[in-house]
């Protein structure tokens, strides 16, 4: 503090004047960073609800288009058909998407502990999406999902034993816990995974230069 007081009030001056530049161009930056942080979370959500909803649009065509053809070829399969065409339209990039539900048939679509909890909200609130970004082995994902809700068509072979087509029989006997959907029910979900930390790798990159330049 002595020598602070010793020095002139020019020095004084241009001293705290360009602490103060420093503080605000730390501060501009730091907001310019979350910004962009903001808006590549916005555009992963985006992208993420594209792609659920494709697939659900996928699922709900086949499943009121398509009659007897599963039986003969199981690419016809709705649920099978759905998750091919996600491996389709995420091929390449970094987006981890499946299809999930709390009543499964394929043991692929069983859900974890996040999707459990966001499944079982969708069934008793009936919220239209979820999201939330996650801490998964010490890196940052975004967690996306949109419900799938179940209509006349998915009754054909998720409504009762006895009027499924004899194919789901066969794979599923009486008593599995996949029947007895009622119209309006979640069915299940279509699960989005995006790691963000490679997103958010530019931008920090971009404000360590910012400070430094």
């Amino acid at each position: 503090m002595g020598f602070f007081s010793r020095l002139s009030v020019n020095t004084k001056f241009n001293i705290i004047s360009s602490l103060l530049l420093m503080a605000l161009f730390m501060a501009l930056a730091y907001s310019n960073y979350r910004r962009e942080q903001s808006l590549i979370l916005k555009g992963a959500i985006d992208n993420a609800r594209t792609i659920s909803r494709q697939i659900i649009e996928t699922r709900d065509y086949l499943s009121r288009s398509v009659t007897s053809e599963p039986e003969h070829n199981e690419n016809l399969i709705p649920q099978v058909a759905a998750t091919r065409v996600a491996q389709q339209l995420t091929r390449g990039s970094n987006y981890y998407v499946r299809q999930v539900s709390l009543r499964y048939r394929n043991p692929d679509n069983r859900p974890d502990n996040f999707e459990t909890i966001q499944l079982t909200t969708f069934r008793d609130v009936k919220a239209a999406e979820t999201w939330q970004v996650t801490m998964e082995k010490g890196r940052k994902s975004l967690r996306y999902l949109l419900p799938m809700v179940s209509d006349e068509s998915c009754l054909t072979c998720h409504g009762s034993y006895d009027s499924a087509p004899a194919f789901i029989q066969r794979r599923f006997p009486r008593g599995h816990f996949s029947y007895g959907y009622k119209v309006g029910e979640v069915i299940g979900a279509v699960s989005v995974s995006v790691p963000m930390e490679g997103l958010y790798h530019e931008i920090r990159s971009n404000l360590m230069r910012d400070i430094l330049d």
